[in-house]
């Protein structure tokens, strides 16, 4: 598809989450809800505040990781729920059918080398998400069972 319109490519700016919603719905096999694609924004950026939060933890001197442990669950778990279930409201709002077609226009625009680039960037932030979850779960278990030797 080459257009040869009277613009740049780069003179039109892409949100980066706006082009990683795009191109999850683009990817995602028609039946396999591409309509809920803003649920993977959701979770990643649930990912990379965990990550922050598990470096938070990990560099906790032993008086605060007790401290923290002797907190009640619902004080501490339940607020981090609530947020999880208001972004992915929020994000369900945002990044609909509505917010795709208007992308997918936007995208119909620019030549195939601009396409490849974004899509790039969208293949490098899922490597880059999947590494991180790895790491954020391996911290977190690092801290629990830091904990789990300070307190027993």
């Amino acid at each position: 598809m080459n257009n040869s319109n009277n613009f740049s490519d780069k003179e039109i700016k892409i949100p980066f989450f706006d082009n990683i919603f795009y191109w999850t719905w683009h990817s995602t096999p028609k039946a396999g809800f591409s309509d809920r694609s803003f649920s993977f924004i959701t979770i990643s950026q649930s990912i990379y505040f965990l990550f922050f939060l598990s470096l938070v933890l990990t560099a906790l001197n032993d008086e605060m990781r007790v401290l923290l442990y002797n907190i009640d669950t619902r004080i501490t778990i339940v607020p981090l729920g609530f947020a999880f279930t208001f972004l992915f409201w929020i994000h369900s709002k945002i990044y609909d059918k509505k917010k795709y077609l208007k992308l997918k226009d936007v995208f119909a625009k620019f030549r195939e080398t601009r396409r490849q680039e974004l899509k790039k960037t969208y293949r490098i932030f899922w490597v880059i998400t999947a590494l991180v979850a790895i790491v954020t779960v391996k911290l977190l278990v690092m801290y629990a069972k830091n904990v789990e030797k300070l307190v027993l």
